[in-house]
């Protein structure tokens, strides 16, 4: 992994989301590590990434789950890493849960494209560093 590179994990079961943000993060310049369930998710939140985009629904558990595993931990990677819910689920009640769990966003995939997805993630990592 380039030091000078920032580091995406994406936390997404569908194989096609999977390859289309490994593909356009690549692209556009961020080492990117994928995973689709929620134990590879734990494991690889140990690599502390710079940003984590996280589908809702896995097949082994939720991305909120991940979330309030994440924020409960005690240190100042785990309070402040940017955390980007994506998913198909668009009920209130799950988008207000994520957002007062931590999550800088919830995006709902029918409403928005990959290209804008990888924006935000700029535009928070642009925030954040």
């Amino acid at each position: 992994m380039d030091e000078n590179n920032q580091h995406v994990l994406v936390v997404e079961d569908s194989e096609s989301y999977q390859m289309l943000f490994a593909d356009k993060l690549s692209e556009e310049g961020f080492d990117t590590t994928v995973v689709g369930t929620k134990a590879e998710a734990k494991e690889k939140v140990a690599t502390k990434p710079d940003i984590i985009l996280l589908d809702y629904t896995l097949p082994d558990g939720t991305g909120e789950e991940i979330l309030k595993m994440i924020r409960g931990q005690d240190s100042q990677w785990s309070a402040s890493v940017p955390v980007l819910m994506f998913t198909q689920h668009d009920d209130p009640e799950k988008i207000a849960d994520s957002v007062s769990a931590g999550a800088q966003a919830y995006m709902v995939k029918k409403d928005i494209t990959v290209s804008e997805v990888v924006e935000k993630i700029q535009k928070q990592l642009d925030i954040t560093n």
